[in-house]
């Protein structure tokens, strides 16, 4: 343990540490969508303070029996819209009384109205987007109105015979894995209700959060070893016997300072979530008719998911970054082997990560579909690199000076 400690010493210098974070923090500014967060779907400002409020009347979900509720609930956003349409006079002069009213003049071709009716139009317009009070009112009825209108066009709470119908005119081709999972969305799953916003920051920023931990991995890793090298520290480790045990330690250290660089990240990217108040909707179901999943899993356990993909990719980049140090006799070397590899690393992390959840994809998973050929050259090079490693490590055991 004493010779680990000292080995983890190495790798976390300092000043390396301090100029990584300082990268990571500019990097996740830049490139994390949940900076953007609601916004990164357009959204309004009321459309996540509105599901906040849904979350706390139904819980995570909508199920069949609360739909009579939410329409009164939209009932109520609509009186109270209708007294500021009735008090207005240019709705008055173009006999707008209603919400269906409203909502009529609202959508039609500005070409195809009258004078008064365009007047009336732009008053709509002005409305939605500019007065405070009446925007609130319309994105909150909007916001119902998106799972009013998935339950009836039969993507919600549909009964077995309407749900085939919809899957036989929208999807003829697909196969008998894709209907089934799709019909037992149509017709068995409640309504989730975390905003599309929220679902988007978790699967986008899954690759975002890849490519930093690896770039975290071979910037500790690389040039330790390659300096190692040079200096000719192998080479002198190498001539006693209880030297030569030092390399599996080495390789260790590599792969607990990646996972502790991936715990980082992950501690780092949490409390971004916590700020930007998408924890508040982690019990809400991530497999939605928006983005089908094979699974029935929550967003807090896709997270955690998430994370046991980015530790697995972060091991994966540990070892690779401490192979390619000490096969590299310069630090050019390196950089040469260590880029491309890494972009490799990180696309294929990233693409598979995303496609392995897909319900389209979980169907043809071997030899089939783009991902499984993937996945099996991703195995069987991940086969090749251990071997790689076992035999050199197993050399340094027997090699001399």
């Amino acid at each position: 343990m004493r010779i680990l400690s000292k080995e983890l010493k190495k790798l976390f210098k300092p000043n390396l540490v301090i100029i990584l974070l300082l990268f990571s923090a500019v990097y996740m500014l830049l490139f994390c969508n949940a900076w953007k967060f609601p916004n990164n779907w357009g959204n309004s400002q009321y459309d996540v303070p509105m599901y906040h409020e849904l979350v706390k009347q139904f819980g995570s979900t909508v199920d069949e029996d609360e739909l009579p509720e939410l329409m009164q609930l939209k009932k109520n956003f609509i009186k109270e819209l209708i007294t500021y349409i009735k008090d207005d006079s240019i709705f008055a002069q173009a006999g707008i009384d209603s919400y269906e009213k409203f909502d009529e003049v609202y959508r039609k071709n500005f070409d195809e109205l009258s004078e008064t009716e365009q007047t009336a139009q732009e008053e709509a317009w002005r409305f939605w987007f500019d007065k405070e009070e009446t925007s609130e009112l319309l994105f909150r009825i909007q916001c119902i109105d998106g799972i009013l209108y998935c339950e009836k066009e039969g993507y919600l709470f549909s009964d077995i015979k309407k749900a085939n119908a919809f899957l036989e005119k929208n999807h003829g081709g697909a196969s008998n894995i894709y209907k089934l999972r799709m019909t037992k969305i149509y017709t068995e799953l409640p309504y989730s209700l975390l905003p599309i916003a929220a679902e988007d920051v978790l699967y986008s920023d899954q690759k975002v959060l890849i490519i930093l931990a690896v770039i975290w991995c071979f910037v500790l890793i690389l040039p330790f070893q390659i300096t190692e090298q040079l200096r000719g520290v192998i080479n002198i480790t190498a001539c006693t016997k209880t030297g030569k045990k030092i390399f599996c330690i080495q390789a260790a250290a590599s792969v607990i300072g990646g996972v502790v660089s991936c715990i980082l990240i992950t501690a780092a990217y949490t409390l971004l979530l916590k700020y930007k108040g998408i924890l508040f909707f982690m019990d809400c179901p991530i497999s939605t008719t928006s983005v089908p999943k094979w699974f029935d899993l929550t967003a807090m356990q896709y997270y955690i998911l998430q994370c046991c993909v980015l530790i697995i990719v972060t091991v994966s980049a540990s070892v690779l970054a401490y192979l390619i140090g000490r096969v590299s006799s310069s630090y050019i070397m390196g950089l040469a082997i260590a880029i491309p590899t890494a972009a490799v690393l990180c696309a294929a992390s990233a693409y598979s990560s995303y496609k392995m959840f897909s319900v389209k994809e979980f169907e043809n998973i071997l030899f089939i579909s783009a991902f499984g050929r993937l996945l099996v050259g991703i195995v069987f090079v991940a086969v090749i690199i251990m071997m790689a490693i076992a035999v050199k490590l197993f050399r340094d055991r027997k090699s001399d000076i």
